[in-house]
C-alpha cells in the first residue's frame, strides 16, 4: 500500500487479486478514519463468506442522513436480510442481493452504495434523488459507467 496525503485526507493505491472475500472486522480505533466508507462493507457483506458485522460506529446515525437506517431500510427493500444494531449493522453473507427500489434520503454517500449494489443485483436497484451524488462526486455516475465491462 502506498499512502500520501491529498486535499489533507490520506490517500493510498492498493494491489487487488481474486479471492474468496471474508467478513471483515474493523478495529474501534480505525472506525473514523473510515466513517465515509462504511456504507459499502455493508455491500461487501452480501458477498462475503459469514457475518460480517460493524460496530462502533454511532457516528453513522448523525452524518447527512442516518446511515444506519438508510442502510437497513434500503437493503431490505433490494432483498438483503441485515439486522440494525444501535451502534452499526450485522449482514450475513453471501446473499443475493434482488434489486428494487432505494431512498438515499439525500445522502450521497448512500446514492452511492445503492449504486454499487445495484450493479451486483439480480434486476438492478433505481435510485431516487440520485442526484444528490453532486455534494462529493460530479462525476461518479460517468465514472462507474467506465468502468463497467460490455458484456
Amino acid at each position: 500500500c502506498n499512502i500520501r496525503e491529498e486535499f489533507g485526507e490520506q490517500v493510498g493505491s492498493i494491489r487487488v487479486r481474486a479471492s474468496e472475500l471474508k467478513p471483515v472486522k474493523i478495529r474501534r480505533s480505525m472506525i473514523g478514519r473510515m466513517i465515509d466508507e462504511l456504507p459499502l462493507l455493508a455491500v461487501l457483506g452480501t458477498r462475503a463468506q459469514g457475518t460480517m458485522m460493524l460496530r462502533h460506529a454511532r457516528e453513522l446515525r448523525v452524518k447527512e442522513s442516518d446511515r444506519i437506517r438508510g442502510i437497513v431500510e434500503n437493503f431490505r427493500k433490494i432483498g438483503i436480510v441485515i439486522e440494525e444494531r444501535s451502534d452499526g449493522f450485522i449482514v450475513e453473507g453471501p446473499q443475493t442481493i434482488k434489486g428494487g427500489e432505494v431512498d438515499p434520503m439525500n445522502d450521497h454517500r448512500l446514492a452511492m452504495t445503492f449504486a454499487i449494489a445495484g450493479l451486483l443485483s439480480e434486476d438492478g436497484v433505481t435510485i431516487h434523488s440520485a442526484d444528490c451524488v453532486q455534494i462529493s462526486y460530479p462525476d461518479f455516475f460517468k465514472h462507474l459507467e467506465s468502468l463497467i465491462e460490455d458484456q
